[in-house]
C-alpha cells in the first residue's frame, strides 16, 4: 500500500501535535525544576547531568502522551483510507445466546484464577462458545476501540499500548469473544492489537499481564508490523516509520530549542 499524501499529512500533524503538547506541559504547565527533583530523587541528581534528567522527564511525558488515543487516531486515519470508513469508540450491538454469555464469563473467571490449570487458547475458547449456542437469546452491546468497514468486510479492533495491564486485556478479550458470538458467520476481522513490540518478535513477547489472557504469538493478537500491514496493506508499517522520521525533522529541533534551550 502507498498512503496518499493527504493521509500522510494527517498522521504527521497528529504526531507533531503530541510533541507540542508535551513541550507545553514541560515548559509551561509543569516546568522542569531540578531543585524539586533533588528532593524526590537526590541520588540521581547527585550523579547525573541535568540534561539527562531533563530529557528523561520529557521522554516519560512523551510516552504517556503518545498512548492509546494517539495510536487509535493514527490507525483510524489509515483504516479510513484503506477500508472507506472508520470510527473510534464504535458501539456494536447484537444478540447472543444467554448460555454463550455465561460461557464467556466462565472462561474469563477460569483464566483470571487459573482454575483447573486453564491457559489461554483462542481456538478452544471459541469452540466452547459455539457449543453453548442454544436456548434463549439476549441483546448485548460493546464499545470497540476502532471499527472499520468496507463494502464486503468489517473490522473490530482493540488497540492497547505495547505493555498493557491485565484489566485492560481482560476487558478487550471479553469484547472480542462477545463480538464473535454476535457476528458468527459474518466476514470480519477481530484483533487485539499492539502498535509495536519492544520484544522484537511475537514469540519473544514476555510482558506478563496480557499473557494471562492471550497466547501473544497467536490469533487474534497482532502487533507492530503485523498490525499496521493488516489494516493498511503490505508496506504500511515501513511507510508509518518514514512519516515519523519526517515528523522528527520538525520535532527534534523544536524540542532542542524550546525545551532543552540548545
Amino acid at each position: 500500500m502507498v498512503l496518499k499524501d493527504s493521509t500522510k499529512n494527517k498522521i504527521k500533524d497528529e504526531i507533531i501535535k503530541v510533541v507540542d503538547r508535551v513541550i507545553k506541559r514541560r515548559t509551561i504547565d509543569e516546568p522542569f525544576d531540578v531543585k524539586e527533583l533533588e528532593e524526590e530523587r537526590p541520588f540521581h541528581v547527585a550523579l547525573l547531568p541535568e540534561e539527562i534528567l531533563k530529557g528523561s522527564k520529557f521522554e516519560r511525558s512523551f510516552v504517556t502522551s503518545l498512548g492509546q488515543s494517539v495510536w487509535e487516531e493514527i490507525a483510524r486515519i489509515i483504516i479510513e483510507e484503506e477500508w472507506g470508513y472508520s470510527k473510534r469508540g464504535q458501539h456494536i450491538e447484537g444478540e447472543i445466546y444467554q448460555s454463550q454469555l455465561k460461557t464467556i464469563q466462565k472462561i474469563l473467571n477460569e483464566l483470571e484464577h487459573a482454575r483447573g490449570g486453564r491457559k489461554p487458547n483462542w481456538k478452544e475458547e471459541l469452540k466452547e462458545i459455539d457449543e453453548a449456542a442454544s436456548g434463549e437469546k439476549i441483546k448485548i452491546s460493546v464499545v470497540v476501540d476502532i471499527y472499520g468497514e468496507s463494502k464486503n468486510k468489517k473490522l473490530y479492533c482493540e488497540l492497547k499500548s505495547s505493555k498493557p495491564n491485565s484489566d485492560q486485556t481482560k476487558v478487550s478479550k471479553e469484547k472480542l469473544m462477545k463480538i464473535y458470538a454476535m457476528k458468527k458467520g459474518e466476514n470480519y476481522d477481530g484483533f487485539y492489537a499492539l502498535p509495536d513490540n519492544p520484544f522484537k518478535t511475537k514469540e519473544n513477547y514476555t510482558w506478563p499481564h496480557p499473557k494471562r489472557w492471550f497466547e501473544m504469538d497467536k490469533e487474534p493478537v497482532v502487533m507492530g508490523r503485523d498490525f499496521w500491514d493488516s489494516i493498511g496493506g503490505k508496506g504500511t508499517y515501513e511507510e508509518l516509520i518514514k512519516i515519523f522520521q519526517e515528523a522528527g525533522k520538525i520535532t527534534k529541533p523544536k524540542i532542542k530549542k524550546e525545551f532543552l534551550g540548545i
